[in-house]
């Protein structure tokens, strides 16, 4: 049901049907893609919807207490913080099913509207539902906003929320390739992809497992030969100064080249499927960070790692068989769990928790 009195806004759609066909076009040309998506590519379908959202806006006045940590050699503080805020917000919501489409909020809120006294189309999230999730969001915004890594308390109070149906225009494009359906969304009004899903390429797929497992073993070798010098003094003694080098140069090395060899073998394992949006599955670049529940395999990553240095050091220096066995172990876990670590319903279950809930800056424009 939707009140009598609630504005429903029909955004004008400026995006030609040709523009949404180049935006899909130049998607395709991504390096992650199939390398012959653009030529092989077969579009079926290219379809104006227009989709219904609830749009929620209020005044978020309050405060936010909490604290941030800070770390030094021998002990990490926590430095109390708190802040005040008075400023609008805005929210928006999918007002009907949109999970084959993978877009559940708008990223766009400008753009020439007219009343719409008539919408055909189908609302499936009432508008009480629609408020109470606004105002949910719109808190756990204000929260985001605040900037306060830890927060410990809070009070915030929404005044003269407004509720209204923004329908806003997509393109869906419809293709195959090699025989299998695909789709792409585009902004009918930016004119910019917001959702799709794409053939991934094979041959990066290989490289980049490859790579990440080269980079690997040679972390493993380095690491062995650092401690063979360092502690065993095989190989000629090394000077303190060099040693102290070592010892800082080696963890920021790992520490800077770990998120690219886990993501390299993220694309290894998922890379089948390039998806944009907020879909579920597939690969995309940049992935948010990984629930705390994920905590067992971030602990077999470094464990694997561990025992695989531990392995080859048993068998170079003291020439135990028992070495290569613990060394397979560690590598045989270490792969399990890089490959496992990357989930891709974080990122959808990361954008769906906040819903783009953000500070409204051009209220007077709508």
């Amino acid at each position: 049901m939707i009140e009598p009195d609630t504005r429903a806004l029909l955004f004008t759609r400026r995006t030609t049907r040709s523009q949404a066909l180049d935006a899909v076009r130049a998607w395709w040309g991504g390096r992650l893609m199939a390398g012959d998506l653009r030529d092989q590519a077969e579009v079926i379908e290219c379809r104006l919807k227009y989709v219904p959202f609830w749009r929620l806006t209020a005044r978020v006045k309050g405060r936010v207490e909490g604290y941030r940590m800070e770390y030094d050699e021998y002990l990490r503080e926590k430095i109390p913080m708190k802040t005040t805020f008075d400023r609008d917000f805005v929210w928006t919501g999918a007002a009907c099913d949109t999970s084959a489409l993978g877009i559940f909020y708008l990223r766009n809120l400008f753009g020439e509207t007219v009343p719409s006294g008539l919408f055909t189309g189908q609302v499936t999230v009432s508008q009480d539902e629609g408020i109470a999730e606004g105002k949910r969001a719109l808190k756990y915004g204000a929260q985001r906003y605040s900037g306060i890594p830890h927060v410990t308390g809070h009070r915030i109070f929404l005044w003269h929320p407004e509720i209204a149906l923004l329908i806003y225009p997509f393109w869906t494009v419809r293709y195959l390739y090699a025989g299998r359906p695909y789709f792409a969304a585009v902004d009918g009004v930016t004119g910019t992809l917001v959702a799709g899903r794409a053939p991934g390429n094979l041959f990066w797929r290989i490289v980049a497992f490859v790579t990440a497992t080269g980079v690997s073993v040679l972390a493993v070798a380095a690491w062995v030969v650092f401690l063979e010098r360092s502690i065993f003094r095989d190989g000629g003694p090394v000077s303190d100064s060099d040693l102290g080098l070592l010892i800082l140069l080696l963890p920021m090395v790992m520490l800077c080249g770990w998120g690219l060899v886990l993501d390299a073998f993220a694309f290894s394992r998922h890379g089948a499927e390039i998806t944009a949006g907020d879909l579920y599955g597939g690969y995309r670049r940049h992935p948010e960070t990984p629930p705390p529940e994920q905590t067992t395999l971030t602990a077999g990553v470094v464990l694997g790692f561990l025992f695989m240095i531990l392995g080859v050091l048993l068998f170079s220096h003291w020439g135990m068989w028992q070495g290569l066995v613990v060394a397979v172990a560690g590598g045989t876990g270490y792969l399990i769990a890089c490959t496992s670590r990357y989930n891709p319903a974080w990122e959808t279950a990361g954008r769906r928790e906040g819903r783009d809930t953000s500070p409204l800056q051009r209220e007077e424009e709508w």
